[in-house]
C-alpha cells in the first residue's frame, strides 16, 4: 500500500490491472482524496480523459489515438530526435545533468506542440500553462489549483481563438485530412 492508495509495480500485474475494467481511477482523482467533490476545478477535472470511464473514455481515446499511429509518429521522428539532442546539448558543457529534471520533464511539451503544429515561439506558453494545469493532479491542490488552472485555461482558450487556427497544421491536422481523403477514396496529402 502506497501513501495515496494501492500500488502495483510488477509489469505483469500492471498489465492485468490496466486491462481489467473493474480497476478505475476515482472520478476526480487526487481531488476526491483531498475531499474536493464540487466546484469549478472539480467540474473541469471530471471531464478530462483520465477521469472518464467506459464508453466516454474509449470514445475520447479513439479520437486522440489517431495522432499516435506508427505512421503519425513517424512524421515526428526527426523532430523528437532534434528536441532530445537540443535538451542534452544544453548540458554538454557541464558534462552532467539531472536526466529527469533537465530532460524528461522538459521533453513532452515541445513534442505535443510539434504534434499540434504550434509555432516554436509559442512553445513556452504551452509549458507555462501545462505547469499550472497539472497542479490539479498534485496532492496539495487546494492551495493553488483553482486560480492557476482557471487562469491557464482562460489564457489557453484566448490564445487558441486568436492564433491557433492559423497554425494548426501539425500531424494531428494531417491525420484529420487523411481521414477526410480516405472517406472519399482520395489520396491523402500533407497540407
Amino acid at each position: 500500500m502506497g501513501p495515496h492508495g494501492p500500488e502495483v509495480l510488477a509489469y505483469d500485474l500492471v498489465r492485468t490491472v490496466l486491462r481489467d475494467d473493474r480497476f478505475v481511477i476515482p472520478k476526480g482523482g487526487a481531488l476526491l482524496v483531498q475531499g474536493i467533490t464540487s466546484g469549478e476545478v472539480w467540474d473541469i477535472v471530471v471531464k478530462l480523459l483520465l477521469s472518464l470511464d467506459g464508453a466516454a473514455h474509449h470514445r475520447q481515446r479513439r479520437l486522440v489515438s489517431k495522432a499516435f499511429t506508427p505512421k503519425a509518429a513517424g512524421r515526428l521522428r526527426t523532430t523528437c530526435a532534434d528536441i532530445i539532442a537540443e535538451l542534452v546539448y544544453q548540458h554538454a558543457g557541464a558534462g552532467r545533468c539531472d536526466a529527469v529534471a533537465d530532460i524528461a520533464r522538459r521533453y513532452p511539451i515541445p513534442i505535443i506542440c510539434a504534434l499540434l503544429g504550434a509555432p516554436r515561439e509559442d512553445w513556452h506558453l504551452f509549458s507555462t500553462w501545462a505547469t499550472d494545469i497539472f497542479k490539479v493532479f498534485d496532492w496539495n491542490v487546494v492551495n493553488y489549483a483553482p486560480l492557476t488552472v482557471g487562469g491557464a485555461l482562460v489564457l489557453f482558450g484566448g490564445w487558441y481563438l486568436l492564433s491557433a487556427r492559423r497554425w494548426f497544421t501539425g500531424p494531428v491536422r494531417e491525420v484529420d485530412i487523411e481521414e477526410e481523403h480516405d472517406e472519399r477514396g482520395l489520396e491523402a496529402q500533407t497540407p
